[in-house]
């Protein structure tokens, strides 16, 4: 090999050795780039968990109020009379499956219809068993008994609808009055039992009545 064949070959070399030592920083660098994001990533992860973990318990609201009933087209033809629950958003039957606790450790079967009024608010899930003749409870449910004991119904005019309910011969159970907090509310009873507190209340979903 000559002399210039000599030095052709070790320029090649050199041109070969800095495209390798390029790639590599290139790497090098995409790796480290890569191993920044992720440890920054995994330390705001740590952070946030620690902030959930640090959060207290909040209720924002309640998607639906269970309200069993012995008949399920009755009670919800009251209900879309009386407390304008006319939205259906499902109605099926099926397996109550999650309810073992309350159903002596036996899967029954239920109808449901999920109810909801367009001014806002949880829904009513409307049931009733259809494995078993549905049958009241025997006793009188009492304030402090485990349980959601009342639900509360909203209006912007309590007297209007206690002039409503009343004209219909509705079960009303207290006269208007105060609350704690100073908003009018009265008490009352469904055709099935179930308490109610129709209170005075200022924000709805949309102020007008479902037709």
């Amino acid at each position: 090999m000559c002399k210039s064949d000599l030095q052709k070959t070790k320029e090649r070399e050199k041109r070969n050795i800095g495209r390798w030592f390029r790639s590599y920083n290139g790497t090098y660098k995409a790796v480290f780039a890569a191993f920044v994001l992720l440890h920054g990533f995994a330390r705001k992860t740590i952070v946030n968990y620690k902030y959930l973990a640090e959060m207290k318990a909040q209720i924002n609201g309640i998607q639906q109020l269970g309200v069993g009933v012995e008949d399920l087209q009755e009670a919800w033809k009251w209900y879309r009379k009386h407390f304008s629950m006319d939205i259906r958003m499902f109605e099926d039957d099926a397996t109550a499956e999650l309810m073992l606790a309350h159903t002596a450790g036996k899967k029954r079967s239920k109808k449901a219809v999920l109810a909801l009024n367009m001014q806002g608010g949880g829904g009513f899930e409307i049931w009733q068993h259809t494995g078993k003749k549905p049958e009241p409870i025997k006793f009188e449910i009492q304030l402090g008994d485990l349980g959601i004991n009342i639900g509360k119904i909203k209006t912007e005019n309590v007297q209007a609808v206690y002039d409503k309910f009343s004209a219909s011969k509705l079960n009303l159970l207290t006269s208007i009055s105060k609350d704690p907090a100073g908003n009018d509310h009265f008490f009352m009873k469904d055709i099935y039992g179930n308490m109610w507190e129709v209170k005075t209340r200022k924000v709805f979903f949309v102020k007008k009545r479902n037709r």
